[in-house]
């Protein structure tokens, strides 16, 4: 099967089980830009370090078994107007691949089950828990909802000029 031959070829994407036969993988720089924490000590210092982007972030809870997030990863993510908008963003993977105690711990934070699920925080780290995406999502419906997010963002950051006489 075309599986099988993916497989002895060094494939690990069932979704794209011969890709790898025509030649290297071609990179995407959105999958490039993320951050990757296996923690909650990691994921809180890379939430420390993104405020000073003054950007928001997006946390993608990740696992290499789950269909759901290789489908985001290689069919959303990497769509040319999705990848321009996560620009915009401070891009942060939490990899739950191998279920351990410390990946148990960081979903267990969040109340989460398992991946897939995208959490959203402001430029200030604080969690947009509305924004909250758990399970598929269209690549339509994910670009009207990163931007509602920096939509979101904006409004907060211009509220917080305001306030402070900035």
């Amino acid at each position: 099967s075309v599986l099988m031959a993916g497989a002895t070829q060094g494939g690990s994407n069932p979704l794209t089980p011969i890709a790898n036969l025509s030649g290297p993988a071609r990179t995407n720089a959105t999958l490039e830009r993320f951050i990757h924490v296996n923690n909650l000590d990691s994921l809180e210092l890379a939430l420390s370090q993104a405020k000073d982007s003054a950007l928001p972030v997006m946390l993608d809870f990740y696992a290499d078994w789950c269909i759901s997030c290789q489908i985001l990863e290689h069919q959303v993510f990497t769509r040319e107007d999705i990848g321009k908008t996560l620009e915009n963003f401070v891009l942060i993977r939490a990899d739950v691949t191998d279920n351990n105690k410390e990946h148990q711990l960081l979903l267990k934070h969040f109340g989460l089950f398992g991946p897939p699920s995208l959490l959203f925080f402001s430029n200030q780290s604080n969690e947009l828990k509305t924004y909250r995406i758990q399970g598929e999502i269209t690549a339509g419906d994910f670009y009207l909802h990163l931007q509602s997010v920096l939509e979101r963002n904006q409004q907060q950051h211009q509220f917080a000029i305001k306030k402070t006489g900035g």
